[in-house]
């Protein structure tokens, strides 16, 4: 559990640096989390259960997310 988190955040951190600041990136942003909200569905077909290191990575992109 503890290694999967780690290995989920190193990843959004790399990914999040390479995304930069620009129109791309934001968009690359919302992929990201997109994905994420499908792993998340397809582990919880009835109910939708967030776990820790899924907040944790969608608060990390929300940052990068178009309003």
């Amino acid at each position: 559990m503890a290694s999967s988190l780690i290995y989920s955040l190193v990843r959004v951190l790399v990914e999040l640096i390479a995304v930069g600041r620009s129109d791309q990136g934001k968009l690359q942003a919302e992929v990201l989390a997109l994905r994420r909200q499908v792993q998340v569905l397809e582990r919880q077909i009835k109910r939708v259960r967030w776990s820790l290191g899924d907040r944790m990575i969608m608060v990390a992109l929300r940052e990068r997310l178009p309003r």
